[in-house]
Parts: structure tokens; sequence; C-alpha cells
């Protein structure tokens, strides 16, 4: 029987700050009239029959909303000491054009008057919605999704630098689904605009966060239970948090069959155990070995059964996992040197 079990981690953001950058700026840059690079402008239509509409739409967002929503993120995951928002567009008054990017001379008076040791800065927010209603005879109703993506832009700004050091512009998702028996009725009940652009706004502020600073990922494993009192009493050890004694259980386990097929199970278990003890290393040179068992076992992608090349893929994919937690340890302890490496 397979189990699933909830593991969090760190993983290491885009951006390394040096651990002297302590205190920062959020700070709305965009302008009245914003950089348009992915926005059209324009709303398609295409009616292949009367039971579908479909609609993409390209829009600005409200970026005090998302300036907002960035000092939050960045102050709730406690990176920097102090975190000082200036949601009001710095470019609101101006006359006469001028370029996108905040002036060195800007930088270090905002610096100044903010009393902290660098900038980020919203420059840029762009929304593209789609909408769209179908018919869903099976339910014998209609569906009607929003489909939202964001596009914020970030730049980060030193005041000792006349250009910022990075620009960031990353995107994702977010949708709306509602229902109802006819066109017009699934039409009433979907988001408004101006919530949509709003709920929209405050998501984009949460999408650099990823990009900037060391965030904590949810994700899930896989560890094998049953079929001995062994392998229920580890069982009961996880349920209970336990992984130490689990351990010990699987390791016996392991020591004693001559079978690959166990052998594989039990090493899959161990290398969890591992990474729940946060030792991704041994983890790793355990999920090798449970590998090599299945292969030994013929339980490979080479197999004629579907159920094991889809539980040999499985434990591929968690290999690959380890291997890219691997490879960004050294970057990680980097970034978290501000906290003697405590995470």
């Amino acid at each position: 029987v397979l189990d699933t079990v909830s593991i969090d981690y760190m993983t290491p953001g885009v951006m390394t700050f040096p651990p002297e950058l302590r205190k920062v700026g959020v700070v709305n840059n965009t302008s009245d009239q914003p950089d348009n690079e992915l926005i059209i402008n324009k709303e398609d239509r295409h009616p292949e029959s009367q039971y579908q509409q479909l609609s993409v739409t390209y829009a600005n967002g409200h970026p005090q909303i998302t300036t907002q929503t960035l000092a939050n993120e960045i102050a709730d995951q406690n990176y920097f000491e102090t975190v000082v928002i200036c949601d009001s567009a710095l470019r609101s008054k101006d006359i006469l054009p001028r370029e996108n990017m905040l002036s060195q001379q800007e930088v270090q008076t905002l610096t100044n008057n903010l009393g902290v040791d660098f900038i980020i800065a919203l420059e840029n927010l762009q929304i593209k919605a789609t909408k769209s209603i179908v018919s869903l005879p099976e339910y014998d109703c209609y569906g009607g999704s929003t489909d939202v993506t964001v596009y914020p832009k970030v730049a980060i700004y030193l005041p000792m630098r006349n250009k910022p050091i990075a620009v960031i512009t990353s995107s994702d998702s977010i949708f709306w689904n509602q229902y109802g028996a006819s066109i017009s009725e699934t039409l009433t009940h979907m988001i408004p605009d101006k919530e949509m652009l709003d709920q929209a706004s405050d998501f984009a502020g949460t999408v650099p966060i990823k990009m900037l600073l060391p965030v904590w990922q949810k994700d899930t494993r896989y560890i094998y239970s049953g079929g001995s009192s062994q392998m229920n009493d580890a069982a009961i050890y996880v349920k209970e948090n336990l992984w130490n004694n689990a351990y010990e259980l699987w390791n016996d386990a392991y020591n004693t069959t001559k079978s690959d097929k166990k052998k594989m199970k039990l090493a899959l278990n161990i290398a969890v155990s591992y990474e729940m003890n946060d030792n991704v290393p041994k983890a790793k040179e355990w999920v090798e070995k449970s590998i090599q068992h299945a292969v030994n076992a013929g339980l490979d992608k080479s197999s004629s059964n579907s159920f094991n090349r889809q539980i040999y893929d499985m434990i591929n994919s968690y290999n690959n996992k380890l291997q890219e937690r691997e490879e960004q340890y050294a970057k990680l302890k980097l970034q978290m040197e501000r906290f003697n490496n405590d995470f």
C-alpha cells in the first residue's frame, strides 16, 4: 500500500541579498501610461456555436494594491529586519515623460527618506483575462470560467548603483469558475470585472516572492505500508511523526529480506525518513538504491506491467526532486547566512 505524507522545505530565491541589506523599501514606480509590452488592447470573440463564448481582454491592474501585497508578503517572510512601503505612484505627478526606471539620485533620496538600505520597486503590472462559457450537457448546465494571468515587473535598486541590480518579470495564473442553467444566468454569476481586477492585483503581489526570497514549499512524498507487522508498526510511527523509530524497523527489514521488490519499497521509505530529518544526501543515496532494486526486480520502465512502470516513474521523479534540492542547497545556505544557516 502506498501512503502519502506531507513535507515542508525551504527553496532558495533567484536573488541573493548580502547580509548587510537588512532594511528594504517597497515602492510603487508604475506610470499612468505603463510600458505595455504585453498588452495588445484587443478583444477576440470566437462564436463557434451558440453554446460557447470566448473573450480575451488585456488590462492594467491596480499597482497600489499589488505594492501593498508585495510589501506584506516580504514582511511575512521575516527575511529583512524592516520593510517600509511607499505605495503612492512616484511618477503620478510628472508633467514631462521620463525613463521608467528610478535614477540613482531618486534611489538615494528614497532610501534616506524611508530609512532603508535598498529599494524594491513595482515597475509595471499587466493582466490578461480569458473568459469562456461552455455547455455541459452531461450536467444540464453551463460552465463559466475566468482565467487571469498576471505579469508583475519589479526592479531592485541599491543607492550606490546607477542602474537596477536586477529586473524581474514573473507571471502566474488565478481562476474563478461559476455555473448556471443558461448562458445569461452563468454570465450573471461570473466574477465582475472590478472585483476580478482587484483580486488579480492582490494576487500579483504574491507572485515575485519566490524569485526574490527563500520560501517554504509544501510537497507530497510516498511511502509503502502494510504487508507485515513491522511495516504496520512503522506506519504508526510515521503518523506520530517518529521517523527515527520507523527508520529502525525499515532498516532491519531491509537487511533481512532478499527480495529486490521488498528492498525497493524499504529503500524508498528509508529515503523519505532521511529527507524528513533534513539529510538530503542520504535520502538521495537510498532512493538510488530503490531504483537499482526496481531494475533488478524487473519493475523498471521496460516492464510490460503499466503499474510497475508507474511505480518506477514515481521513484525516479522523487530522485529528481532530491537532486534539485541537493543542487539548491549551496545557494540556500548562502541566502540564509544572515540567520546563521538556521533553517
